[in-house]
């Protein structure tokens, strides 16, 4: 649906947004917000293992030649 013009160009801030959110649609938001810090917040923490695993290994890492996977047509 577009929105008219006149409401487009109008700017809102975003407590006033908030405000007019019902309390249960509040309470999504932040559960919602709290899930996505949460997920990058371990997402960073894996990436982080994975790195000090890799660069804390003394092994030789071995080195596999590329391949070319055949067409699936």
């Amino acid at each position: 649906m577009a929105t008219p013009r006149s409401q487009a160009s109008r700017s809102t801030m975003p407590q006033q947004v908030w405000a007019e959110l019902a309390l249960d649609a509040q309470e999504r938001a932040v559960q919602l917000l709290a899930q996505m810090a949460l997920n990058f917040f371990t997402a960073q923490l894996c990436t982080t293992q994975k790195e000090d695993t890799i660069c804390s290994n003394s092994e030789v890492i071995p080195n596999y030649a590329p391949t070319i996977s055949p067409d699936r047509r």
